[in-house]
């Protein structure tokens, strides 16, 4: 049996140990290698297809799942977690001038704090009196643990394997990372014992660390510091181990440095460039923006402690929790506002979208980066791309347009699974034709007759039933909290009657704007009907950023647009502080915060800039697919984002 294992620098070891393990022919790829220099990448990627098209299995490293899957044949595929920890090496890094990274006298990691000193123009000697546990403690570096707590859960969610409990156990031991993306040899042999044991591969050999040469132990490592150790049960070191191939070029007989010289050969490698050059990566690392702030108090040093008659609440809040530290000088496209998920989706999630208009692009993003966008309501096989899309065919999860509110959202459940009775309501175009009042745009010339409106909607309730039963994820982008509802019953609708088709009746219709309790009780509802049908459902909120075209209220529509947004908004919140299995993505933040400095909106002052869109699905991808490309997100031109209540300009 032939198996390839595809990931980046950790697949070597882990084919090693799996190899010894098993017996069996394992070939390791390494996508990094897709990027040196002179490689043709076209020629590199169709040799992986090629070498796929041959292997029996393919266990693929996760992290690099979204960049190699559509050249591997799906059936034959295992993901795997990718192991990475910064907790032991907090303070290691990779520099950038321009768009290239800068080797330093330990091969490419470099120390945050040394380039901080030197960009402050301190001297070494003052550079070497900052490396305390105490300056350790306020900048972050001994809370690390959970960064790549969250991290063991995201790689758990994501393939299944226990993760989290397994960096617990790596915890209680010595230090398993020769520096924060290379893991020591014993703990590549635990992933393959696990993976081993998943796939019921027979192994001959269970312990290749106590016999194997680490292919990474002569190239890579980092000290885990004094007052880092210390919070792992370990004793730390400075000792900076430098590479056999850069010991020569430093005068060194030892493989490694201690602080002193270590800082020292740093400051003279930086004194090559520019300090702006070099401080641009400073602004990078929020854990430093106050930290100048207190060296430079009278009598106090960046080292030493916050006395505690300076002492309040807000002392030692992480970064993210204060405006400077988290915003501050950042440029724009790094933006992201988000801490944490509650989950992740994986390339076997069935994920379903459905909202206001904003929702598509996220929808695109999913289709792009081929993951399991669920499409309930397929186009006919024979439908042209563009007729299907007018159509409103994979736009979302089934043909039922924008859903603005919760309380459409609640009712088309409902119908589709009959708790409420068949509605027989259609609605007459101005030219004669019909159309579906739920959702009126999705078939661009209309029906016949209104027999064929109702046999339409049954199938389509049909395909929506599927969806909910079939769902593992539910993203729903709430768009606006106005509405019309038929008096008789509360039927809401889309878009007023009149504007798309049907004829307003005041008699008949009538003007609702959801309050903050409304909205509330609709998504717990439809939560809790969801769940009933489909435990394993989880729900992602967020807020479309597009304003409304108009108000019916008496207000400003300034006014009104930023109190329906902030209704949605704290629902949102509402929602997600209540349900471990709901929670909220901020893009809506992303577009709508002075932090973007307003030119993720367009000219019109409503509508999103493709930029915008594409750094909000990038952000979705990055925290919840471990990708983020944003390809999709900045539509063509072609390709408009479908909005019912444009029918209003």
């Amino acid at each position: 049996m032939t198996i390839l294992l595809v990931g980046h620098c950790q697949a070597r070891p882990m084919q090693e140990c799996l190899s010894a393990m098993t017996g069996l022919d394992v070939e390791p790829v390494n996508l990094q290698q897709s990027r040196w220099p002179g490689v043709d990448q076209n020629e590199w990627f169709a040799d992986l297809a090629s070498r796929a098209a041959a292997a029996d299995q393919i266990y693929v490293l996760n992290v690099i799942w979204n960049l190699v899957s559509r050249f591997l044949p799906i059936e034959k595929v295992t993901l795997i977690p990718t192991i990475r920890c910064d907790a032991y090496h907090p303070d290691a890094t990779f520099v950038t001038v321009g768009k290239t990274r800068i080797p330093s006298v330990a091969n490419l990691d470099h120390s945050k704090l040394a380039v901080f000193a030197w960009c402050q123009g301190l001297s070494a000697g003052d550079t070497v009196r900052l490396f305390t546990p105490d300056t350790f403690r306020r900048i972050g570096y001994t809370d690390a643990w959970r960064h790549t707590s969250a991290y063991a859960k995201s790689q758990e969610e994501r393939t299944g394997w226990p993760m989290v409990r397994q960096y617990e156990a790596w915890r209680r031991g010595p230090a398993f990372m020769l520096n924060r993306m290379h893991p020591k040899l014993f703990a590549h042999a635990q992933m393959c014992r696990m993976l081993a044991a998943r796939l019921g591969l027979r192994t001959v050999f269970d312990t290749p660390e106590n016999y194997l040469a680490d292919p990474h132990g002569p190239l890579v490592g980092w000290p885990v510091y004094p007052g880092v150790a210390e919070t792992f049960g370990l004793e730390g070191n400075f000792q900076f181990f430098v590479p056999e191939t850069f010991r020569a070029d430093l005068g060194l007989t030892v493989p490694a440095l201690d602080l002193e010289g270590y800082i020292e050969r740093c400051f003279e490698g930086y004194a090559r460039f520019d300090r702006a050059e070099l401080a641009a990566n400073v602004g990078k690392w929020p854990e430093f923006a106050d930290f100048d702030t207190r060296r430079s108090r009278p009598g106090q040093t960046a080292a030493s402690p916050v006395r505690d008659k300076d002492r309040h609440p807000y002392t030692d809040i992480p970064d993210h929790q204060h405006f400077h530290r988290a915003l501050a000088g950042i440029d724009m496209s790094e933006l992201d506002p988000v801490v944490s998920t509650r989950f992740s989706i994986n390339a076997q999630d069935k994920v379903a979208t459905a909202g206001s208009c904003f929702a598509q692009h996220i929808s695109a993003a999913l289709t792009a980066e081929g993951l399991a966008f669920l499409n309930a309501e397929p186009a006919p096989p024979d439908m042209a791309e563009d007729d299907a899309r007018a159509h409103q065919y994979g736009i979302y999860s089934a043909r039922y347009g924008n859903i603005y509110s919760p309380r459409q959202l609640l009712q088309l459940f409902d119908r589709a699974f009959g708790r409420i009775a068949e509605d027989e309501e259609v609605w007459q175009r101005p030219d004669g034709r019909y159309a579906d009042p739920f959702r009126p745009t999705v078939e661009p010339g209309g029906f016949e007759n209104p027999d064929d409106v109702l046999k339409a909607r049954r199938s389509h309730l049909s395909a929506v039933r599927a969806m909910f039963e079939q769902l593992e994820i539910f993203l729903f982008t709430l768009g606006i909290t106005e509405a019309w509802r038929r008096k008789a019953d509360g039927a809401v609708y889309p878009v007023a009657p009149g504007v798309a088709a049907g004829r307003y009746d005041p008699s008949v219709h009538e003007f609702v704007n959801f309050t903050l309790d409304d909205v509330v009780a609709d998504l717990e509802a439809f939560f809790q009907r969801l769940r009933d049908v489909n435990p394993k459902a989880r729900l992602i909120l967020t807020v479309s950023p597009v304003s409304p075209v108009a108000t019916y209220e008496t207000k400003h529509i300034i006014r009104a647009a930023t109190g329906m947004k902030s209704v949605l908004r704290v629902a949102a919140d509402i929602m997600a502080a209540r349900h471990e299995d709901c929670d909220y993505f901020p893009g809506y933040e992303v577009v709508a915060h002075p932090a973007s400095r307003g030119t993720y909106v367009a000219n019109d002052l409503r509508t999103v800039t493709p930029e915008g869109a594409a750094h909000v699905a990038r952000l979705f991808l990055k925290h919840y697919a471990g990708s983020g490309s944003g390809r999709s997100a900045a539509r063509d031109d072609d390709e408009p984002v479908i909005c019912d209540d444009e029918l209003l300009l």
